[in-house]
């Protein structure tokens, strides 16, 4: 798993790179592409030692320091692709059995609140959760 894991470790350490230059966006958008592959690992190996969770605990981490350190110079424009990047992340059916994951990826969206449009996504996603 340890091999498997260090192109995710690297595009971390990229994201990471990137939110340290100002470039939250990029950091963002990083660490989101870890996550399907990492999680989709996780269904076909071992993970006794954590590393993969790591991985993914690292990436979701990031995502949320970005956006919180950024969402006041982000445009309306901008904070709408992220929030985008990240629902659909969280829709993903690969969720179905790591709630704890999505509903991380859910609370990063929760930071775009500010836009109506992006709230009312927000609920409805959250509602169809709940049935």
């Amino acid at each position: 798993m340890g091999q498997a894991l260090q192109g995710a470790e690297m595009t971390l350490q990229k994201a990471r790179n990137k939110l340290e230059m100002g470039n939250s966006q990029s950091a963002v958008l990083l660490s989101l592409t870890v996550l399907s592959p990492v999680v989709k690992m996780l269904q076909h190996a071992d993970d006794s030692d954590g590393s993969a969770g790591g991985i993914i605990n690292w990436a979701l981490r990031l995502m949320d320091e970005a956006v919180i350190a950024s969402l006041d110079f982000f445009s309306e424009q901008d904070q709408k692709k992220l929030f985008e990047a990240i629902l659909k992340e969280a829709q993903k059916t690969l969720y179905n059995d790591w709630s704890d994951w999505r509903y991380d990826l859910l609370r990063i969206c929760t930071h775009f609140l500010n836009q109506k449009e992006l709230r009312k996504k927000l609920e409805k996603q959250l509602d169809t959760l709940l049935e």
